[in-house]
């Protein structure tokens, strides 16, 4: 059985490395790279083709709108997931707007 692999994107490392202990516990997913800004997010798809990219909205240099909007264009394939601090309804059109699979909010 094949796992999912992920790309975990986010500015800060301790949430990274929280998503990575957590993931640890699911045998069919494993985490394949960390990025800690959109730019890093863009070149990590590219280099590891993960299944699913699990992208922080708010970060520096790059955030994770403008990643994803890269990443759709030139991977449409991979899916990603908008993750963000803030609330469900704030993030909800931010996630729509650049096609994402989806959004969580980091207090779920």
């Amino acid at each position: 059985m094949s796992s999912v692999e992920i790309l975990i994107v986010d500015d800060q490392a301790r949430f990274r490395r929280t998503v990575r202990s957590l993931i640890g516990f699911k045998p069919d997913c494993r985490v394949c790279g960390q990025a800690g800004d959109g730019i890093e997010a863009v070149e990590g798809v590219h280099r590891l083709h993960p299944d699913l990219v699990l992208m922080d909205i708010n970060m520096p240099s790059m955030d994770g709108l403008e990643a994803t909007r890269i990443i759709r264009r030139e991977s449409p394939d991979c899916n990603i997931v908008m993750v963000t601090q803030n609330d469900a309804r704030v993030a909800r059109e931010p996630a729509r707007s650049v096609d994402a699979n989806g959004f969580v909010t980091k207090s779920d």
